[in-house]
């Protein structure tokens, strides 16, 4: 009996000291972890956070261990929230991942993917849940930049040639349900090359940006003024109700391009050849009225004696 206590003995610290093992690897594992780590209760208050975590969102662990997911979660971001956390209690599914945004403790709001899982006991009773979070910030500001960069003109900021197809191709549809006319206006600005040349690109350029503002300023909020390239800029006019109504807008525009321009010490204006097709006047489908309209800007031109 004496040796077989002495064998129960022996295995029962060879288990404690195991356990022993394994939570300390645990506890190093989650506190050494270079992403966010949280267990938090049912209700959702942290009851264990790591120093990643911490970083994050800019508290220390002891400032953050006394919080919940609800008080650093973007408000708009909670309805989501609370329903992922509920499919997980009713055991719709063993884990989640999802992006949502927290709230610094400065006040940004940032980006993060963050992975849950459910912790059940041998009776399949829910007992705290396990998050690994990441900061993808950077990663959606990057991918920002290059959507932004995909559908606008990097020199004035205006959508360029890919945006205004896809906006006058929703235009078109909601002319066509609403039995509207809509408009597009090419204009190619006359002589430009010769700003340019004379003043340098950089006067240029800077003459670019302040003939896109001038646009943009002189048409309505649902207005599209978009740059095609060089010196040719767009102006889609949806919701038009009569066609008197496109001669009001283009009269505004040529106003505002004539405006002098100081730049460089030196001041000039410039003018602009014009091009308009009407929907359903000129064309039904987008490439129909962008041919139109180009084509019509085009015979303005020539009728100048201005080569394209």
């Amino acid at each position: 009996m004496k040796g077989q206590f002495s064998y129960c003995e022996n295995r029962h610290d060879t288990q404690a000291a195991a356990l022993r093992e394994s939570e300390e690897r645990f506890r190093l594992v989650f506190e050494n972890a270079p992403i966010g780590m949280v267990i938090a209760n049912l209700k959702g208050r942290f009851m264990r956070v790591n120093q990643a975590m911490a970083d994050i969102l800019g508290y220390s662990v002891d400032q953050l261990s006394a919080m919940n997911f609800a008080s650093i979660t973007h408000p708009e971001d909670l309805t989501k929230d609370m329903f992922m956390v509920s499919e997980l209690l009713h055991d719709k599914k063993p884990r989640f991942v999802m992006e949502k945004r927290y709230l610094r403790r400065d006040g940004e709001i940032i980006n993060v993917t963050i992975h849950v899982s459910l912790v059940r006991d041998a009776r399949r009773r829910p007992r705290y849940f396990i998050a690994q979070i990441v900061d993808i910030t950077e990663r959606k500001r990057y991918e920002q930049t290059i959507k932004h960069l995909a559908y606008h003109d990097p020199l004035t900021g205006l959508p360029n040639r890919v945006m205004l197809r896809d906006k006058l191709a929703v235009a078109l549809a909601q002319a066509r349900g609403n039995k509207d006319m809509l408009a597009v206006i090419f204009l190619d600005l006359d002589r430009f090359k010769v700003i340019n040349d004379t003043l340098g690109h950089y006067i240029g350029d800077q003459a670019l940006r302040l003939i896109a503002e001038r646009l943009t300023a002189s048409v309505r909020g649902s207005d599209i003024v978009a740059r095609l390239g060089g010196d040719e800029f767009t102006v889609l006019l949806p919701g038009i109700g009569e066609e008197q109504d496109v001669f009001t807008v283009l009269s505004k525009l040529m106003e505002a391009l004539q405006q002098p321009m100081r730049l460089a010490d030196r001041e000039f204006s410039v003018s602009a050849s014009i091009g308009i097709a009407l929907y359903p006047r000129d064309g039904q489908e987008s490439e129909e009225l962008l041919q139109v309209a180009d084509k019509a800007m085009y015979a303005a031109k020539q009728r100048k004696g201005i080569e394209s």
